[in-house]
């Protein structure tokens, strides 16, 4: 016959072991509000890099065409 010792020494190696779904709940409900935050933050993260992404094909394009107009104007003046 199990006794009350017994079933309270079950339940503590089992408490160790595993998690209560209570507690998994919440641990869950913390990271999924988490990671509602990260997406909005990632968002605008992207919209940035965006923005430099451009920046930096309009400077590229600037020294391109200031090398260009350059050899131009060394080639027309031989």
């Amino acid at each position: 016959m199990v006794e009350l010792q017994d079933l309270e020494i079950i339940r503590k190696h089992l408490d160790e072991r595993y998690v209560l779904v209570d507690d998994c709940n919440d641990i869950q409900k913390d990271n999924v509000k988490k990671f509602s935050s990260d997406d909005k933050r990632l968002s605008n993260i992207e919209n940035t890099l965006g923005i430099f992404k451009k920046m930096g094909w309009i400077i590229v394009g600037a020294l391109l065409s200031e090398v260009a107009l350059s050899l131009y104007e060394v080639l027309k003046s031989v």
